[in-house]
C-alpha cells in the first residue's frame, strides 16, 4: 500500500512540475493540444491541457500515470486542470482551455442538457467518449461498522457533494438498490470529494461514497479500517431501481479497492475520457496509450483497466469519437452493430442541438427569464426529442 501512494505521489509531483500552455479559447477545445506535434504515433501534440477530478482521488492518479508515461516517451506537456464538480470540469473543454476531460456521469447530463446543464448558458454539448475504462463505485463504512446492507443506513449521515451531479447520482442509484432515497437518510453536504474520508474517520458522516482505488480510499482505510457494502448481482429488484436513476450502471465485481479482500460487487460505469466532436489529435493520443501501456498499466490501482482489451467498446450514452472509432477499427473491436448505435447517438446530438435552437428562440419571442428557462427547456426537449 505504502508502495502504491508513494508511486501516486511521484506523479503528482512530476506534473506539479510541468510547465502548461493555454491556447486561445474556443467553444469546443479543439485548438487547446497545440500547434506543433511531438515525435510519436499519428498526431500527438507536444502539449495539452486536461480537466480531471480533484487531488487524490483515482481518476486524477490514473491520468496523471498516462501523462507521466506521454511526458516522458514524446515529451508531450500536459497541464491538469482538478475540479472537485462537475461544472468545474466542464467549464475548460467549454472554453477552449482543456481538449480532453475526465469525466463520470455529468458527461450525460452535459451531452443530454439536463441538470445543471439545462441552464441558458449551457444547453446540451456535442461531447464524445474517447476512451471509457470501466469503473466501479460503492458505499463504504468503517471497517468496524455494523451496515451491511444498504437498507441498514436508513437515517444515517450520507455526503453529498453541491455540483458534483456524478457522484450524487450514482450515491443516489445505490441508496435505491437499497430501497432509500435522499429523504431516508440525514443529509450531509461536503465542498469537496477528496474530504470524506476525514469526515468518515471523525464520525460526521456514516458513509463515504466513491471508487474504492482512490487513493483517499486507501490513505482512510490505512488509518482504520475501511469497508464496502456489497451490491449483490442477482438482486435484479435492487438493480432495476438503481438502473432507474442512472440506467447506463451494471454490476462490476472488484478486488483492487480500499480495504479489499476479495471481490465485492459494486456499480460499474464508464468513467470516460471525453472531448467535444471536433477536437483534433484525439487517434494519436490513444495510439500512445497503446503502444505504451506496459509502463502505465501497474503504476497505480486502476491503471489496468485503461487497456483495449477491457474498455468499453459499445456505445453507452453519448458517442464515441470519429478517430476512437478508426482506432476501433484498426484494432478489430467496432463491429456493424457498434456503429448503428454509434450513428443513432450522432443523430441524437443534431436532434438535440436542433431542439436546443428551437427553445432558445421561443424563449427569446415569449420573453422567458434566465430563471424560468431550464424548466421550460426540458418540458419543451421531452415533446421535441424522443
Amino acid at each position: 500500500m505504502k508502495k502504491t501512494l508513494s508511486l501516486i505521489g511521484l506523479f503528482v509531483l512530476s506534473l506539479l512540475m510541468l510547465v502548461g500552455c493555454n491556447s486561445e479559447g474556443g467553444s469546443s477545445g479543439a485548438a487547446a493540444t497545440g500547434n506543433n506535434q511531438s515525435e510519436g504515433p499519428g498526431s500527438l501534440p507536444n502539449q495539452m491541457t486536461w480537466s480531471v477530478y480533484d487531488v487524490g482521488t483515482s481518476g486524477y492518479a490514473e491520468m496523471s500515470a498516462i501523462a507521466n508515461m506521454l511526458t516522458s516517451e514524446y515529451n508531450t506537456r500536459i497541464r491538469m486542470l482538478p475540479s472537485a464538480t462537475g461544472i468545474g470540469r466542464m467549464i475548460p473543454m467549454k472554453n477552449g482551455t482543456a481538449s480532453l476531460a475526465k469525466l463520470g456521469d455529468e458527461s450525460q447530463y452535459a451531452f443530454e442538457g439536463l441538470e445543471e446543464f439545462s441552464a441558458l448558458e449551457w444547453g446540451p454539448q456535442d461531447l464524445r467518449a474517447v476512451w471509457s475504462p470501466i469503473a466501479h463505485f460503492g458505499l463504504g463504512v468503517r471497517a468496524n461498522d455494523s451496515f451491511e446492507k444498504i437498507e441498514d443506513l436508513k437515517g444515517k449521515k450520507v455526503p453529498y457533494f453541491p455540483g458534483n451531479i456524478s457522484v450524487n447520482v450514482k450515491t443516489e442509484a445505490m441508496l435505491a438498490f437499497g430501497g432509500l432515497t435522499w429523504d431516508d437518510v440525514e443529509v450531509i453536504e461536503l465542498a469537496a470529494y477528496g474530504s470524506q474520508t476525514d469526515a468518515l474517520l471523525q464520525k460526521k458522516i456514516d458513509v463515504v461514497s466513491g471508487i474504492p482505488s482512490g487513493a483517499i480510499f486507501f490513505e482512510a482505510d490505512s488509518k482504520g479500517g475501511i469497508r464496502w457494502i456489497e451490491m449483490a448481482a442477482e438482486n435484479d429488484e435492487g438493480w432495476s431501481r438503481a438502473r432507474e436513476v442512472a440506467q447506463w450502471l451494471f454490476a462490476e465485481p472488484r478486488d483492487d479497492g480500499a480495504g479489499m479482500e476479495g471481490d465485492v460487487t459494486l456499480l460499474g460505469y464508464g468513467y470516460s475520457l471525453v472531448s467535444y466532436a471536433d477536437q483534433k489529435n484525439i487517434k494519436g493520443v490513444l495510439e500512445a496509450m497503446d503502444e505504451n501501456f506496459e509502463q502505465v498499466k501497474d503504476t497505480v490501482p486502476g491503471a489496468i483497466l485503461y487497456a483495449k482489451d477491457r474498455v468499453l467498446t459499445d456505445p453507452i450514452g453519448i458517442p464515441f469519437h470519429d478517430e476512437t472509432v478508426e482506432f476501433f477499427k484498426d484494432q478489430g473491436l467496432w463491429d456493424e452493430e457498434k456503429q448503428a448505435k454509434n450513428d443513432a447517438l450522432v443523430q441524437r446530438a443534431n436532434d438535440l442541438k436542433a431542439a436546443w435552437e428551437t427553445v432558445t428562440d421561443e424563449a427569446k419571442k415569449q420573453g422567458i427569464s434566465k430563471d424560468e428557462f431550464s424548466e421550460y427547456w426540458l418540458k419543451r426537449k421531452a415533446e421535441l426529442v424522443k
